[in-house]
């Protein structure tokens, strides 16, 4: 939609899908780029699993594959996705998405440039600044973990004890609260009776702006029911040098 309302654009042949990750998914393309999910269900069958698209006009610029023989209609369901910078020895963002069969032609970790680069996966829940590099760690549960593109694999860097998560895996919400750029953890105590805040202890010489004043980024927090990934509107990945001066205004005393 048009910041008015209007209709911008449809995107061709998509339909149904939980999960729509918007930002600069690559630092040497104009404007911002998205990645969605498409859901088979309710006998309405999705063309393809997902899709790598032009934000701006809608123009679908990598589409996934189905298998050539699927069992069912729901077995082309796909139910989750996710965009993050995994992957430091290819520019921009990784893609990945639920599909767990890995002989899929849709399935494995993507990069927007470089096409795919792991027919393994990480955790598909959410991406989260975590440690001292630019790069994102992901969030599952209530644990944060690193991927490791040389063996295709996750490792644990976090995970409180008496704390629980919520509906789809979820914790009530994170983001950067404490304003030094990486991101924090808000999660319910296993009793239901009180919440914990949970921060990094990195240490990090990297010097960003904090995430909140971004528009993009706070509107990020505004989500509820299928809750995304955060992300800025400008490239925060291992390749950002530096980010752009954020606009800010107050109100005269």
């Amino acid at each position: 939609m048009n910041s008015d309302g209007t209709l911008r654009y449809v995107v061709d042949r998509a339909i149904h899908g939980d999960r729509f990750d918007i930002a600069d998914l690559d630092p040497d393309r104009p404007g911002l780029e998205g990645f969605a999910i498409q859901q088979s269900e309710l006998g309405i069958v999705s063309a393809f699993p997902w899709y790598y698209y032009d934000a701006d006009t809608g123009e679908r610029l990598v589409t996934g594959s189905h298998p050539t023989s699927p069992v069912s209609d729901a077995d082309l369901d796909t139910g989750r996705g996710n965009a993050a910078d995994i992957d430091p020895d290819h520019r921009g963002y990784e893609y990945w998405t639920s599909t767990a069969d890995v002989t899929r032609p849709g399935a494995g970790v993507f990069n927007v440039q470089d096409g795919k680069v792991s027919t393994t996966t990480p955790s598909v829940n959410f991406r989260i600044w975590w440690d001292g590099d630019k790069a994102s760690e992901l969030l599952d549960f209530t644990r944060v973990e690193k991927w490791d593109p040389a063996t295709g694999s996750s490792a644990t860097v976090f995970d409180p004890a008496g704390v629980v998560s919520g509906a789809r895996n979820a914790t009530p919400f994170y983001g950067d609260l404490v304003g030094d750029w990486r991101e924090e953890i808000l999660a319910e105590t296993a009793d239901h009776t009180a919440l914990r805040l949970y921060t990094t202890t990195v240490p990090t010489g990297t010097r960003v702006y904090t995430l909140a004043q971004n528009p993009a980024y706070r509107l990020g927090w505004t989500v509820r029911g299928y809750l995304q990934s955060t992300y800025t509107d400008y490239y925060l990945g291992t390749e950002t040098r530096r980010v752009p001066e954020p606009h800010l205004t107050t109100p005269a005393h």
